[in-house]
């Protein structure tokens, strides 16, 4: 163990690393999960928006043109209502925040692994760290985005399996 950065030190900047890792691994998912739905009712409301011009110009019955209609406006209100658009701009914004983080405590971790930097020094770092991300995650609470705990499971196994076998030695 590295003698310039107490073991209680270690573990804190370690455990900050694992989490977010995870963290930039659920958004990264999360964000995926969102543009999908997103996309999906924006192809349903071309192809919607697009059967309901063909059939009025085509002068089919007007049944045929009220079905379209409707499935037309099914398709805004789902738009407006999930607002999936917003949410995944919202969640890209978030992994994107949360890559650079990862990047922040992956060159800390690898000072403290190498002894290049002191109890204090790490302390001053993982505090202005630690405030950074506080903020990171606030526009995903204001847009009204659910944990999807199965998905931070999921997340959270990855994320183990991937840190220790990148960093199995150095812990």
């Amino acid at each position: 163990m590295n003698s310039k950065v107490s073991g209680n030190l270690r573990n804190e900047v370690w455990q900050h690393l694992y989490d977010v890792n995870r963290r930039s691994r659920y958004y990264t998912a999360l964000s995926g999960k969102y543009q999908r739905k997103d996309t999906y009712i924006q192809i349903l409301l071309i192809a919607s928006a697009t059967t309901g011009v063909v059939n009025f110009f085509a002068s089919f019955s007007h049944w045929i043109d009220l079905t379209f209609g409707f499935f037309l406006g099914c398709a805004i209100v789902l738009d407006r209502a999930l607002k999936y658009g917003q949410k995944s701009s919202v969640l890209l914004n978030t992994r994107s925040r949360y890559n650079r983080h990862k990047d922040q405590w992956e060159e800390l971790w690898n000072d403290v692994q190498s002894g290049v930097i002191n109890n204090e020094e790490v302390r001053l770092r993982v505090s202005y760290l630690a405030g950074e991300e506080t903020y990171t995650t606030d526009e995903v609470s204001k847009v009204g985005i659910s944990i999807d705990r199965e998905l931070n499971k999921q997340c959270g196994t990855e994320t183990y399996e991937f840190l220790r076998g990148r960093y199995a030695r150095a812990r």
